[in-house]
Protein backbone atom coordinates (compact mmCIF):
# COMPACT_ATOMS: atom_id res chain seq x y z
CA UNK A 1 0.00 0.00 0.00
CA UNK A 2 1.23 3.48 -0.74
CA UNK A 3 -0.06 6.75 0.64
CA UNK A 4 -0.13 10.49 0.09
CA UNK A 5 0.36 12.47 3.29
CA UNK A 6 -1.32 15.75 4.20
CA UNK A 7 1.86 17.55 3.01
CA UNK A 8 1.68 15.81 -0.41
CA UNK A 9 4.55 13.38 0.25
CA UNK A 10 4.20 10.04 -1.52
CA UNK A 11 5.53 6.99 0.29
CA UNK A 12 5.02 3.32 0.99
CA UNK A 13 2.66 3.00 3.95
CA UNK A 14 5.23 0.86 5.77
CA UNK A 15 7.79 3.69 5.63
CA UNK A 16 5.56 6.38 7.19
CA UNK A 17 6.03 7.25 10.87
CA UNK A 18 3.06 6.48 13.07
CA UNK A 19 0.77 8.33 13.40
CA UNK A 20 1.16 9.95 9.99
CA UNK A 21 -1.32 12.48 8.65
CA UNK A 22 -2.43 10.64 5.54
CA UNK A 23 -4.62 12.21 2.84
CA UNK A 24 -5.32 8.88 1.11
CA UNK A 25 -3.81 5.45 0.48
CA UNK A 26 -3.90 3.15 -2.52
CA UNK A 27 -3.31 -0.59 -2.58
CA UNK A 28 -0.97 -1.98 -5.18
CA UNK A 29 -3.54 -4.36 -6.60
CA UNK A 30 -3.15 -6.64 -9.58
CA UNK A 31 -6.44 -7.25 -11.35
CA UNK A 32 -6.43 -10.82 -12.66
CA UNK A 33 -8.27 -11.93 -15.79
CA UNK A 34 -11.37 -13.91 -14.85
CA UNK A 35 -12.08 -16.37 -17.66
CA UNK A 36 -15.55 -17.19 -16.32
CA UNK A 37 -16.51 -13.51 -16.21
CA UNK A 38 -14.62 -12.14 -19.22
CA UNK A 39 -14.31 -15.25 -21.42
CA UNK A 40 -11.10 -16.33 -23.18
CA UNK A 41 -8.34 -13.71 -23.12
CA UNK A 42 -7.62 -11.83 -26.34
CA UNK A 43 -6.23 -8.42 -27.22
CA UNK A 44 -9.57 -6.86 -28.16
CA UNK A 45 -11.19 -7.81 -24.82
CA UNK A 46 -8.24 -6.62 -22.73
CA UNK A 47 -8.06 -3.37 -24.72
CA UNK A 48 -11.81 -2.81 -24.20
CA UNK A 49 -11.41 -3.43 -20.46
CA UNK A 50 -8.72 -0.72 -20.24
CA UNK A 51 -10.75 1.68 -22.38
CA UNK A 52 -13.77 1.17 -20.10
CA UNK A 53 -11.53 2.25 -17.21
CA UNK A 54 -10.80 5.48 -19.11
CA UNK A 55 -7.41 4.69 -20.66
CA UNK A 56 -6.05 5.43 -24.12
CA UNK A 57 -4.26 2.21 -25.11
CA UNK A 58 -1.09 1.39 -27.08
CA UNK A 59 0.32 -2.09 -27.75
CA UNK A 60 3.94 -2.61 -26.64
CA UNK A 61 6.46 -5.41 -27.11
CA UNK A 62 9.39 -5.93 -24.74
CA UNK A 63 12.14 -8.47 -25.55
CA UNK A 64 13.62 -10.71 -22.84
CA UNK A 65 16.08 -8.82 -20.67
CA UNK A 66 14.20 -5.52 -20.93
CA UNK A 67 14.44 -3.50 -17.74
CA UNK A 68 13.09 0.02 -17.25
CA UNK A 69 14.71 1.89 -14.33
CA UNK A 70 12.61 3.72 -11.73
CA UNK A 71 10.55 6.44 -13.41
CA UNK A 72 7.28 8.37 -13.12
CA UNK A 73 4.52 9.53 -15.46
CA UNK A 74 2.54 12.76 -15.50
CA UNK A 75 -0.75 10.87 -16.07
CA UNK A 76 -2.41 7.90 -14.39
CA UNK A 77 -1.23 4.76 -16.16
CA UNK A 78 -2.13 1.10 -16.48
CA UNK A 79 -0.06 -1.87 -17.63
CA UNK A 80 -1.81 -5.02 -18.86
CA UNK A 81 -0.07 -8.18 -20.12
CA UNK A 82 -1.20 -10.22 -23.11
CA UNK A 83 1.77 -12.64 -23.20
CA UNK A 84 4.87 -13.24 -21.10
CA UNK A 85 5.58 -12.06 -17.55
CA UNK A 86 6.30 -8.56 -16.30
CA UNK A 87 7.56 -7.58 -12.82
CA UNK A 88 6.76 -4.11 -11.49
CA UNK A 89 8.36 -2.59 -8.40
CA UNK A 90 6.27 0.18 -6.84
CA UNK A 91 5.97 1.65 -3.33
CA UNK A 92 8.23 -0.96 -1.78
CA UNK A 93 6.33 -3.86 -3.34
CA UNK A 94 7.10 -6.12 -6.28
CA UNK A 95 4.23 -7.59 -8.24
CA UNK A 96 4.33 -9.96 -11.17
CA UNK A 97 1.87 -9.74 -14.05
CA UNK A 98 1.02 -12.61 -16.37
CA UNK A 99 -1.40 -12.89 -19.29
CA UNK A 100 -4.62 -10.99 -18.60
CA UNK A 101 -3.30 -9.21 -15.51
CA UNK A 102 -3.37 -5.44 -15.17
CA UNK A 103 -2.21 -2.87 -12.66
CA UNK A 104 -3.15 0.79 -12.36
CA UNK A 105 -0.34 3.20 -11.41
CA UNK A 106 -1.31 6.69 -10.23
CA UNK A 107 0.49 9.64 -11.85
CA UNK A 108 3.69 10.65 -10.13
CA UNK A 109 4.32 7.24 -8.54
CA UNK A 110 7.83 5.97 -9.12
CA UNK A 111 7.98 2.44 -10.47
CA UNK A 112 10.40 0.13 -12.28
CA UNK A 113 9.57 -2.59 -14.80
CA UNK A 114 11.37 -5.72 -15.97
CA UNK A 115 10.62 -8.66 -18.22
CA UNK A 116 10.70 -11.96 -16.32
CA UNK A 117 12.06 -15.05 -18.05
CA UNK A 118 13.20 -15.66 -21.61
CA UNK A 119 9.98 -14.89 -23.47
CA UNK A 120 9.03 -11.48 -24.85
CA UNK A 121 6.21 -9.55 -23.20
CA UNK A 122 3.31 -8.24 -25.26
CA UNK A 123 1.53 -5.61 -23.20
CA UNK A 124 -1.14 -2.96 -23.48
CA UNK A 125 0.02 0.37 -22.08
CA UNK A 126 -2.80 2.63 -20.94
CA UNK A 127 -2.68 6.36 -20.20
CA UNK A 128 -5.66 7.95 -18.45
CA UNK A 129 -7.61 10.28 -20.69
CA UNK A 130 -8.07 13.63 -18.96
CA UNK A 131 -11.11 15.64 -20.14
CA UNK A 132 -10.21 19.03 -21.59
Amino acid sequence: MYCVTASGERAAASSLPWPARVRYCHDVKVQRWNRERHGPLNEAKLRRRLEELGYSVVRQSYPPGTSLPPHTHQQDKADAVLAGRLRIAIAGERVELGPGDLIEIPRGWQHAVEVVGNRPVIALDGVKIVPA
